[in-house]
């Protein structure tokens, strides 16, 4: 009995470490999300396409013309994609360029690269106060529209409540 589980282990345990090295890679030609739990060395989205990433890892996304990427939290390697990506939040190691790329946040500094300007790096906060800095690479401005979405600090709403109030309680 003992030989036989033993048999039975064995390649188990020595199969388990292969199957969590297994490269994964998610076409997605159909609407979906990535989200806490969810893994992917590698996704390509289809035309016509749109992913919403809330949590999670991607090494690679990549999307054809008229794609949409919605990023708003996770982490993600990198973003080389034709159509247009959308980033609210998370983790993004770099954005390679060639498409439309939309970032939302505020504190926005752009470091150009030294040796090649299409390059550089991007820093600021998003829309929560979290810091990020993203390595922007081949953004040329014949392929890429890179648009920075300046969104107020929360504690610029605030002054501007506050003085509403004082202009409407003198009034």
């Amino acid at each position: 009995m003992g030989k036989k589980l033993l048999r039975l282990v064995f390649p188990v345990l020595f199969l388990l470490p292969l199957c969590a090295n297994a490269t994964t890679t998610k076409d997605f030609d159909a609407n979906g999300t990535i989200q806490t739990g969810d893994s992917y060395d590698k996704i390509k989205i289809y035309n016509g396409i749109t992913v919403g990433m809330y949590d999670g890892y991607v090494g690679e996304v990549t999307g054809q013309l008229t794609s949409t990427f919605n990023m708003y939290g996770g982490s993600v390697g990198s973003i080389l994609i034709t159509g247009c990506a959308n980033i609210y939040g998370g983790n993004i190691n770099t954005i390679v360029g060639f498409g439309e790329v939309n970032i939302y946040g505020y504190d926005f500094v752009w470091t150009l690269g030294e040796i090649i300007p299409q390059r550089g790096v991007l820093t600021g906060k998003w829309e929560d106060g979290t810091l990020f800095s993203i390595n922007m690479r081949d953004i040329l401005p014949m392929d890429t529209y890179v648009v920075l979405h300046e969104i107020p600090e929360p504690t610029t709403f605030l002054v501007l409540g506050l003085g509403y109030f004082l202009i409407k309680r003198r009034s």
